[in-house]
């Protein structure tokens, strides 16, 4: 609901790439399909994705349009096996991506989103790598290394270090949250309430 994800190793046409791609769903700022989709003008990965899907991949393809205004934009390019479930995804993604209550959801929502990126940029072994919360916290590296180590979870906070996704329990996370950014002075607020 929150991300738009590529996972390692997908894509019959792609080199797999090393990391999960997340795209916030929010950020898309529209999608396309049929004759308005970005083809790739590259005719070596046209006629590559045209060998799986066969030929006319404009109907196939649903291009997604994203960036941080409307002047610097990015073309993402998917390609669907089948023109239905293009078109399907290119009506969903645009619902989801225009809903207001989304885009003006509460702090526990948006908390439930930074959870939701880590749990689906895991390792290998199916854990959390530290460096992806350090990624995500970027200002002060100190205070994440703190705040991980007053958990009470006993996680480790080293740059290379993984967490096991049972000790990083949305609990845990919001410890977490609470012990980098303190706000007494809500916290008390919303306790009396």
């Amino acid at each position: 609901m929150f991300w738009l994800f590529l996972k390692p190793g997908c894509g019959k046409c792609l080199p797999s790439c090393a990391e999960t791609d997340c795209l916030e769903i929010t950020s898309i700022r529209d999608t396309r399909n049929g004759k308005y989709a970005k083809t790739p003008k590259n005719s070596v990965l046209r006629e590559a994705i045209e060998n799986i899907t066969g030929s006319g991949m404009e109907k196939d393809t649903v291009t997604v349009v994203t960036g941080p205004d409307l002047v610097n934009l990015v073309f993402l390019n998917f390609t669907c096996l089948v023109a239905d479930t293009a078109q399907e995804w290119t009506n969903e993604l645009f619902i989801l991506s225009t809903n207001l209550l989304a885009q003006n959801a509460s702090r526990k929502t948006f908390l439930l989103k930074a959870y939701t990126k880590l749990t689906l940029q895991l390792t290998a072994e199916e854990k959390i790598s530290v460096k992806h919360i350090y990624k995500m916290f970027p200002a002060d590296k100190k205070r994440v290394e703190t705040a991980l180590s007053n958990c009470g979870a006993g996680l480790p906070c080293g740059r290379n270090d993984s967490i096991p996704l049972t000790n990083f329990s949305p609990e845990v996370f919001l410890t977490f949250i609470q012990n980098l950014c303190p706000r007494t002075d809500t916290d008390s607020i919303f306790a009396e309430w």
